[in-house]
C-alpha cells in the first residue's frame, strides 16, 4: 500500500470518528502505537482509545480540516491541521487551534507512532476569561 493511499485512508477515517463511532481506531492505529501531545503521551490501542473517549466527552463540536501534507517516503507523513471545536463549559464559542502531527505509518498502512503539536495555551488557558487575557498581553509583549 502506497503512503499516499495509506494517509488518504487515515485522514478520512480520523474524520468520521466521534463519541459514539471510536471502533474506527482499531483500523487507523498498530496495537502498539505510541501517541503523544502536549497533553501526555499513550502507549498502545487500549490507552489512546480511553484518550479519545475521554477527548469526544468534553466536547460538543470537534472537527479537523487537513491542510497539504508533507510526505517522506516510505513510511513518514507531516500533516497540518487545524482543529475546531467547542467545550462543553464553553457551549457558544468555537475555538480553532492550528497544529501538526508527525505521522509514522507501518507496512500495512497502519500508523505506529502519532505526535501532535499545538499551542497547549492556545486551547485550554487562553479561553478562561482572566488567565487568558494575562497570556494573550504577555504573548503581545513578547512579540513587540
Amino acid at each position: 500500500m502506497s503512503l499516499e493511499h495509506s494517509l488518504q485512508q487515515f485522514l478520512t477515517t480520523f474524520q468520521q470518528l466521534g463519541a459514539n463511532n471510536l471502533s474506527p481506531l482499531s483500523t487507523l492505529y498498530t496495537e502498539d502505537v505510541v501517541f503523544s501531545d502536549p497533553l501526555g503521551t499513550h502507549l498502545g490501542l487500549d490507552q489512546v482509545t480511553r484518550y479519545f473517549e475521554n477527548m469526544y466527552q468534553e466536547v460538543s463540536y470537534l472537527q479537523f480540516e487537513f491542510k497539504a501534507a508533507w510526505l517522506a517516503p516510505p513510511h513518514h507523513v507531516t500533516q497540518p491541521w487545524i482543529m475546531t471545536f467547542q467545550h462543553q463549559r464553553l457551549p457558544q464559542k468555537s475555538i480553532n487551534v492550528e497544529g501538526v502531527s508527525l505521522l509514522h505509518f507501518n507496512n500495512t498502512g497502519l500508523v505506529s507512532q502519532h505526535q501532535d503539536f499545538f499551542d497547549l495555551g492556545a486551547m485550554l488557558y487562553e479561553q478562561l476569561p482572566v488567565l487568558g487575557k494575562l497570556i494573550r498581553f504577555i504573548k503581545k509583549k513578547a512579540a513587540a
